[in-house]
């Protein structure tokens, strides 16, 4: 068993998914049985990620695969920190594949997915120290009081599953929360006393919530329904919790009362995804096709948008196609974003088709 994402159950009775380095492989599976029946076969050396960790790669019902070339080793990026009028701020020289920064509460550091594995940046030393490496980990985020990181972690036998480490590297990660679905983001309140987290993958996706009090742990229903709902950002007051849901057709941001939902209240229009709360809590940030977008907000008497400002435009800082947690985060002490550029590469990459690919698929696992 291993960490694996992007799966597609192939017409040869294979099923094929991608590693967090990129690299495409296959195994030979018992669809009856749904049972993996033998070894894993490198197929493909190297596909794009996109946001999140998602490959650039399909395949289609007769056989077909259609991939951007790339993989975790070429997507070279660097964090910049950008101001409200779009002004973009080194903070990183060194490329590398980077997904889902938090900033810690301090501002200090800054927690980030790094090839299936969680790193700190410190932000006035510029170095980058690594915190989990076991498994396949996804989604850091910290403790209100800054001392831990918790993060998602699927490990060899184990359903994926909530960790946490110290920030400081002085010990090895360990369990903290698992549940009977696999559990992705996540988020603490501030007190420490409820967890948000998501479930599901696909476009089942759930947000639910989780008392930290007492012995009972049972997740509770925040956000779910037949529609995907994920992307989970809660207030800094904790009292509010907002999130990404298609039930309208197409990705918006929503916002509900935490732990307790009340009805939802729609904050984005005409599309919205990946939202960040501002340090004050009276501004909700979200990107739109059209870019970075911020909602002025007022929590009292009742929760309501006062305002939307588009703030700026995306140009190359990297927006994740439909993704599963937000790209950036807001700096606790100057409100800049931290987001994730790509560099510019000296072409452009071009798709790659194989027509007739589950045939090649099968002569290399040896099924003729």
């Amino acid at each position: 068993s291993e960490a694996g994402t992007n799966p597609h159950y192939t017409i040869g009775g294979h099923l094929v998914y991608t590693r967090s380095d990129g690299s495409v492989v296959g195994v030979p599976f018992d669809i009856g049985n749904m049972a993996v029946t033998g070894q894993a076969i490198p197929l493909i050396a190297g596909v794009a990620l996109g946001g999140g960790g998602v490959a650039e790669l399909a395949v289609s019902r007769t056989g077909s695969l259609v991939y951007l070339p790339g993989g975790a080793a070429s997507a070279r990026r660097t964090l910049v920190m950008v101001d409200r009028q779009g002004v973009e701020t080194p903070l990183t020289q060194e490329a590398r594949p980077y997904a889902g920064p938090r900033f810690s509460p301090s501002g200090d550091l800054v927690a980030v997915q790094i090839d299936g594995d969680i790193w700190v940046y410190d932000v006035h030393q510029g170095t980058l120290s690594v915190r989990a490496f076991e498994g396949d980990n996804t989604y850091p985020t910290w403790t209100p009081d800054g001392t831990r990181l918790i993060f998602s972690s699927a490990r060899p036998g184990q359903a994926r599953s909530l960790y946490s480490v110290a920030a400081d590297g002085s010990s090895r990660a360990e369990p903290f929360f698992e549940s009977q679905s696999e559990v992705w983001e996540s988020g603490l309140s501030p007190d420490g006393q409820w967890l948000a987290i998501r479930t599901g993958t696909g476009s089942d996706r759930d947000i639910l919530a989780v008392s930290l009090e007492g012995e009972d742990r049972s997740p509770r229903p925040f956000a779910q329904t037949s529609f995907d709902e994920r992307t989970l950002a809660l207030s800094p007051d904790g009292r509010w919790l907002a999130y990404v849901s298609d039930e309208s057709g197409q990705d918006e941001v929503y916002v509900r009362a935490f732990p307790e939902p009340t009805a939802q209240i729609l904050v984005s229009v005409r599309g919205g995804s990946e939202p960040s709360w501002a340090p004050s809590g009276q501004e909700l940030f979200y990107r739109t096709p059209n870019g970075m977008v911020a909602a002025a907000v007022q929590t009292a008497p009742v929760f309501r948008v006062t305002d939307r400002e588009l703030l700026f435009e995306d140009t190359d800082v990297t927006v994740g196609a439909r993704a599963r947690t937000s790209q950036y985060d807001v700096d606790p002490r100057s409100g800049r974003f931290l987001m994730i550029k790509t560099e510019q590469a000296a072409g452009e990459a071009e798709m790659v088709v194989v027509v007739n690919w589950v045939e090649e698929v099968r002569r290399r696992m040896g099924r003729e």
